[in-house]
Parts: C-alpha cells; sequence; structure tokens
C-alpha cells in the first residue's frame, strides 16, 4: 500500500510491511527532490511506523499474562510484594541460624592437608602463590560435597554443612519447561509453595521466536526436597492446555569451587565494609528488619 503526501508531493509507504531504509525510501519518490526534505518525510514516515508496530504489538499481546506482569501496575506490584515476602522469610530462617549458632563453626578455609575431604565428584580449583614465578596458580583437587550414598565411610567429613557449607546449586533446582502465555507466574507460584523447602522462583523474559514462552526455575533447600517437589509436579496438569513437565539436572560436568587467594587486610576490610552497605540497602528495599 502506498500512500502520497500531496502536498510536498512525496509518497509514503503503507505500515503493514518492514520498515525501509532511508536509501529505498528515496527510490520510491517519483520526484528529486532536495535532502532535507527527504529526511523530514523519512523521521515522520519512521515515527509513524513505530506508532503502529507499538499499536499492534499491543493489541496481541494484552491479554498474555507474561504481558500483565510487566506493565500492568498492579500485577507488577503484587509481584514485587511476593518477592519481598521470599527474602523476608529467607532473612529470617539465616537469623534464627545464626541465634541457633549454626555458623560458629564456620571454616572460610580449606587446607590442602585434609585428608578427609578426597572424592572423584566435585573438584575445587584453589590459588597458590609460586615464589619462583612470582604469580598464583590453579591447583585442583577433589572434595565431596552432598555424597548421594546413604551409608558414609568413617573417614567422610560432609563439607555440606557446617564448617564448609558447601553444595551443588543444580542439585537442589527444578527447571520448569516453556511456560505458554496464558499461564501467569502466580499460578504456578500458588503449586510451589505448598511444597516443602520451596525457596524461590524466577522465570526467563518471554522469547519472541518461541511464541513467547518463558522458562522457569525452582530452587528448594535441599535435594531431599528437591526430589520430592519433581515427583510431586511431574504432569501436575494446570488446565486442559498444559501440564507442567519439570527437569532435573542430569549434568555430569564436574562442579568447580573457587578459592578466592589471599587478599590484604586492606581490601578485606574495605570488601566487608562494601558488603555491609549493600545489605543495608537490600533490606530496605525488602522491607527486612534485623
Amino acid at each position: 500500500m502506498v500512500r502520497e503526501k500531496n502536498e510536498s508531493k512525496i509518497f509514503i509507504p503503507g505500515f503493514d510491511g518492514p520498515l525501509l531504509s532511508l536509501s529505498l525510501f528515496n527510490e520510491l519518490q517519483h520526484n528529486i527532490l532536495p535532502t532535507e526534505v527527504i529526511e523530514n518525510a523519512y523521521k515522520e514516515y519512521k515515527a509513524k511506523f513505530e506508532s503502529k508496530r507499538y499499536q499492534s504489538f499491543y493489541v496481541e499481546h494484552q491479554n498474555d499474562e507474561w504481558f500483565k506482569e510487566k506493565y500492568d501496575p498492579e500485577s507488577n506490584l503484587k509481584w514485587k510484594l511476593e518477592k519481598n515476602s521470599q527474602c523476608q522469610k529467607l532473612s529470617q530462617r539465616f537469623q534464627e541460624s545464626l541465634q541457633n549458632g549454626f555458623f560458629k563453626n564456620l571454616n572460610l578455609q580449606i587446607t590442602e592437608n585434609d585428608e578427609n575431604l578426597r572424592n572423584n565428584n566435585i573438584k575445587i580449583l584453589n590459588h597458590i602463590y609460586n615464589k619462583e614465578k612470582d604469580e598464583f596458580e590453579e591447583k585442583e583437587r577433589d572434595i565431596i560435597i552432598n555424597p548421594s550414598f546413604k551409608s558414609k565411610p568413617d573417614n567422610f567429613v560432609d563439607v555440606s554443612n557446617a564448617p564448609y557449607f558447601g553444595f551443588d546449586p543444580d542439585k537442589m533446582t527444578l527447571f520448569l519447561h516453556q511456560l505458554p502465555r496464558n499461564i501467569s507466574r502466580f499460578q504456578i507460584l500458588e503449586i510451589l509453595k505448598k511444597l516443602p523447602g520451596f525457596i524461590s522462583m524466577s522465570l526467563s523474559e518471554p522469547i519472541k521466536n518461541q511464541n513467547y514462552y518463558r522458562y522457569c526455575w525452582v530452587t528448594f533447600d535441599s535435594e531431599i526436597n528437591c526430589d520430592t517437589g519433581y515427583e510431586t509436579l511431574n504432569e501436575y496438569r494446570i488446565s486442559n492446555d498444559y501440564k507442567i513437565i519439570p527437569i532435573k539436572s542430569k549434568s555430569s560436568t564436574v562442579k568447580r569451587i573457587r578459592v578466592t587467594p589471599p587478599l590484604f587486610l586492606e581490601k578485606i576490610e574495605e570488601d566487608l565494609e562494601y558488603s555491609k552497605m549493600l545489605i543495608d540497602l537490600f533490606d530496605k528495599e525488602k522491607n527486612i528488619e534485623v
């Protein structure tokens, strides 16, 4: 479709096709016109094209759940309050653990001589200073994180609890595949909140080339609760058109824990003060009272 702008004898392309470049816009003109006139007409055409595109996008997606969650003030506020609530619960759990002495024996170092931490499951990447080369080198060794076997050997040290608190996050996370446009995050959340050990849920942005599907990650507080969540959610039907198909991590990739190389005392104190400042800011943002 082509419309003619009679007052300046400029042809304006229709808005039902792709956006034309300036050079192609110029080629459509039947008359040789000053550059300034062409450029001004093109700016007007481009502005109207963008306006039409946004209008078409709104009409197509205004009823999509992701669109309402993103742009509807009421839905937006509802999700913000829910995220604050999740953070407040996590903060409360941390405070209770702290008061009960759960972190009393916290150890921030894993020594090279600790024979009890050897295993072929998880590898630790330690930074060792080489005096001859005057640089840090990465030295890899094995430790064990969250063992799957039921009977533990006598010389076993579980680094998933105090004093090391190591864990493999993949073992405590479920992946929900392709949430359709008509399923809201609140429908999923209401189911997840009933599961034991549920901590948090996060969704991707809608993926344009996949019919605006979203992907979801669900985090639990332990491997056991993650497995229970998998069994509960597997083929759980939310509507006639959609049922949940959770996916557990099957990665055989060796997980590596990186140990920070030795730092100057001044740097540690600087990082500590910066961390305190961030904690204060996030506590205020999430309405967390300590």
